[in-house]
């Protein structure tokens, strides 16, 4: 008997291991963009996107609840990342996010405050863009936490929409 044949006890067992691992990933995807979706709505009320201060505070708020996510895995395929290494890695593509600006494995709005990086001009613009690049990159590794094709398609759907929402929000506070 062939081990490769979906029909085999062995492959029903690895197709239904993978579908748990989806469905709880799934559920725990699910309940991490509802906390992201409140971010975003909170940055395109009128109060934020007169107070680029208060817009920032959504945005460090928004990385954090991600990072928050990856701290604690909810199936194996979804491996650990801390800000700190992810900023680390990839040092040279962020304008104003350092490792520095990190206490605990949390952006930190009392460092950023005290370096006084949140009085520079155009700061909001360019720590928009560092912002989106974390939260891309931390979403792309979920999506690839996925184990059937579907769920991988579909997740990869919902975030793109997730992302054109964000990059809308963040424009409206940029220009206003």
């Amino acid at each position: 008997m062939n081990q490769t044949q979906p029909h085999t006890p062995k492959a029903q067992a690895v197709a239904s291991r993978a579908l748990d691992l989806d469905m709880t990933l799934e559920y725990e995807s699910m309940v991490l963009l509802s906390k992201l979706e409140q971010v975003v709505i909170r940055l395109g009320d009128k109060m934020a996107q007169a107070s680029p201060a208060l817009a920032i505070e959504y945005l460090l708020q928004l990385v954090n609840d991600i990072v928050e996510f990856f701290e604690q895995p909810a199936v194996p395929t979804l491996r650990k990342l801390s800000l700190e290494t992810l900023l680390s890695k990839d040092l040279q593509n962020y304008t104003v996010l350092q490792p520095q600006h990190i206490t605990a494995n949390r952006l930190d709005l009392k460092v950023l405050t005290e370096q006084g990086l949140l009085k520079q001009p155009q700061l909001f613009q360019r720590l928009s863009n560092d912002v989106l690049r974390v939260v891309n990159i931390y979403l792309s590794l979920n999506v690839k936490a996925f184990q059937t094709s579907r769920m991988i398609e579909q997740w990869r759907t919902v975030y793109a929409g997730f992302l054109k929402h964000l990059v809308k929000a963040l424009r409206e506070v940029q220009t206003n």
